[in-house]
């Protein structure tokens, strides 16, 4: 049966990051499936992921799109990983979680975040209660902010999630990462209670993964561990 692995893109970005990963895991007989996060991937000037349609989502509509996509990814390959990049990698464990897969990969996963990122989330939170509202959402410029409130309840939701993993779990941090601090790795390798657990780290990463160089490290360790799995 054909080992795969579903890989969820990072917020503002576009499954397009994991081209080169994708080429590589492929090569070696792995399927890979790279979803697209509602609000994403929709700039037609070529940019990837227009900020309007990305504002008006947030992170529940992101994980329920994924859960989605998941189940019907799992009934056509049962022996399969599910991993992430960023926020994704939170999605990823989620998925983890509620539907236990063959093994979890995270990918920079933020559970401790550099200032900017604390004060940016912790900023727009404040000034929520001061905006108008439209339909249930808050907005700003006629723009909804769930989008922009979705990595402070990311980051809430990971310390929550990790006691109820299980299942094998592969945790790559970057050791340059500007956003996500190198403890999150042992954070994560510390809480979880899967019997194996490995935690890699990578020196041509740093937050994502859109480089030659990077991918080669991240495929080094995946097809390590779809090995040491008994799942190629």
């Amino acid at each position: 049966m054909q080992p795969a692995i579903f890989l969820i893109h990072g917020i503002t970005k576009t499954p397009e990051e994991w081209l080169p990963l994708k080429r590589k895991l492929e090569a070696v007989g792995v399927h890979v499936e790279t979803p697209t996060l509602p609000g994403h991937g929709t700039c037609k000037q070529g940019y990837g992921t227009c900020i309007f349609d990305f504002l008006q989502t947030g992170y529940e509509d992101w994980k329920a799109a994924m859960l989605r996509e998941y189940k019907e990814f799992e009934k056509a390959y049962p022996m399969n990983l599910v991993g992430g990049v960023s926020l994704g990698a939170t999605i990823a464990l989620y998925i983890a979680a509620e539907c236990n897969p063959r093994g979890v990969v995270t990918l920079n996963a933020p559970v401790y975040v550099t200032s900017p990122l604390r004060i940016g989330s912790a900023a727009m939170s404040a000034i929520k209660r001061f905006l108008p509202s439209k339909e249930g959402h808050t907005m700003y410029h006629h723009v909804p902010v769930n989008g922009l409130l979705s990595m402070k309840e990311a980051l809430r939701e990971i310390r929550e999630l990790l006691p109820r993993i299980e299942v094998p779990i592969l945790i790559l941090q970057g050791v340059e990462d500007d956003l996500v601090l190198p403890k999150s790795a042992k954070f994560i390798f510390t809480h979880v209670r899967s019997s194996y657990k490995k935690v890699g780290w990578l020196k041509n990463i740093a937050h994502g993964i859109d480089s030659e160089e990077g991918a080669t490290e991240v495929f080094n360790h995946i097809t390590k561990m779809l090995k040491e799995i008994d799942l190629l």
